[in-house]
């Protein structure tokens, strides 16, 4: 399906449409998964958070862009990991 960037009306990127078995399988995914992570300690929780956030930091340029060029935003989207950072930091 095309991207469509609605401040410029162009394409911007090509994405997969996802049907009703891919959605089956991500949800058993999850539920698979859910166990083992729901018995993971807050200190394992909040590193992956953490690791989350780095990566997220490292890509911020990249993300900013996309979000800018699929959403038609402005590319003022400034200290955007520090609020993640924050708000997740609070929890």
């Amino acid at each position: 399906m095309d991207a469509v960037n609605p401040a410029t009306e162009e394409v911007c990127a090509v994405v997969a449409v996802c049907g009703r078995d891919d959605v089956d399988l991500a949800v058993t995914a999850a539920r698979a998964a859910f166990d083992a992570y729901a018995a993971t300690s807050l200190e394992h929780r909040i590193a992956l958070v953490e690791k989350m956030i780095t990566i997220f930091e490292r890509r911020y340029d990249e993300m900013v862009t996309a979000i800018s060029t699929e959403m038609g935003a402005p590319l003022q989207l400034k200290n955007l990991a520090n609020w993640v950072n924050y708000f997740t930091m609070r929890y």
